[in-house]
């Protein structure tokens, strides 16, 4: 299996509330976001001028750079293809940032989330562990829903418009794949060669 993500923009409105529902579900945090809205653009002339909002998170990559350069193999990929953070092991360097050629990873430089909500521990996910202070954090597809064989992260789970869809690139029936070779779904930048396992359709 090799998970992958795609995302319609032409039916993303860029409303955010994947970025809400990833801080939520991982125990984020405030400051800290793993998915975030671009905007792009403008685009085209006076007086048709657009503006293009692309949510942006962790590629997944094949070919990872943030993997190569972490000296204490503090990130790792999956045998699914998921690139995961062991803050555990990170010593909060930073090299797996500057290679991140999408400034998909955060500096976590605040407090753990209970150290905010203490009180109120309904609002903590018992399935995400809290990160500690001065580590990197980053999106991992909800590797802990993936785990108990829920594939759908709660940024698909939240996003109203349907725009987000989770998929095995192994498998050519995927739906995701019929949306690479069907809707020509593409990934950002693949010119880095990190061979992302994000990919947009983008006809506007």
């Amino acid at each position: 299996m090799r998970l992958a993500m795609v995302i319609d923009l032409d039916k993303c409105t860029a409303c955010q509330a994947c970025t809400i529902a990833c801080c939520v579900e991982n125990n984020l945090p405030k400051g800290i976001e793993r998915t975030r809205v671009y905007p792009v653009g403008p685009r085209g002339k006076y007086p048709n001028i657009s503006m293009q909002l692309i949510p942006i998170g962790c590629m997944q990559c094949d070919n990872p750079p943030c993997v190569k350069v972490c000296p204490v193999k503090a990130t790792y990929k999956r045998e699914d293809g998921i690139v995961v953070q062991d803050n555990k092991k990170c010593m909060g360097c930073k090299y797996c940032m500057t290679a991140c050629p999408y400034e998909a990873r955060s500096f976590n430089k605040y407090k753990p989330f209970t150290a905010e909500y203490d009180k109120l521990p309904e609002f903590i996910n018992p399935d995400v562990d809290l990160r500690p202070r001065n580590t990197i954090d980053k999106c991992n597809f909800c590797q802990h829903r993936i785990d108990k064989g829920i594939y759908e992260p709660a940024c698909i789970r939240a996003c109203a418009s349907n725009a987000r869809y989770l998929g095995d690139l192994n498998d050519p029936n995927s739906e995701v794949n019929k949306l690479i070779t069907g809707k020509h779904a593409r990934p950002l930048l693949p010119e880095k060669n990190t061979k992302p396992k994000v990919f947009y359709v983008w006809d506007k």
